[in-house]
């Protein structure tokens, strides 16, 4: 006997999906159209955006650094260019920021090519907060930038 989707009602999907790890919760939402709404909901439930550079973050590891560090440029960049399509995208899709109950912002050692958009980066990041209808919990790391007054307001 083979068990179809539409046998379970979505509640007990649910809570099976709840039990799936990370990654095989986000492998769910790619089975069927049923899986998509569920499995997007828990994925999307908690999502991190950082700004800066975190391999610095990394090299400290809550100890005295000693030396240089070298950082990489080209993923600093490709976490600033995910961070802000996560935010357009909640601000383009009132269903899509509707998921998101618990937003985390790293913010670390801002690139000195980056600082002068901080602004620009802090406007798109309360946009996008505005939109997030659910949003049950904010948590801000770090220190540059600072948690500007107008995303205060915003929550």
């Amino acid at each position: 006997m083979q068990l179809d989707v539409d046998d379970l009602p979505p509640e007990l999907w649910h809570h099976v999906l709840e039990y799936l790890p990370r990654p095989d919760q986000r492998t769910c939402r790619l089975v069927c159209r049923a899986f998509h709404g569920l499995a997007t909901a828990m994925v999307f439930d908690r999502v991190v955006v950082t700004f800066g550079d975190w391999d610095i973050w990394d090299a400290f590891n809550g100890e005295t650094m000693e030396g240089t560090v070298v950082t990489n440029p080209d993923a600093q960049a490709q976490r600033e260019a995910r961070t802000l399509a996560i935010l357009d995208h909640f601000v383009a899709d009132p269903w899509f920021a509707g998921m998101v109950k618990h937003l985390e912002v790293h913010a670390f050692e801002m690139d000195d090519g980056l600082k002068a958009d901080t602004t620009s980066l802090m406007a798109r990041l309360t946009a996008a907060v505005r939109t997030l209808r659910q949003l049950h919990s904010f948590v801000w790391h770090g220190q540059d930038p600072s948690l500007p007054l107008t995303l205060v307001e915003a929550l």
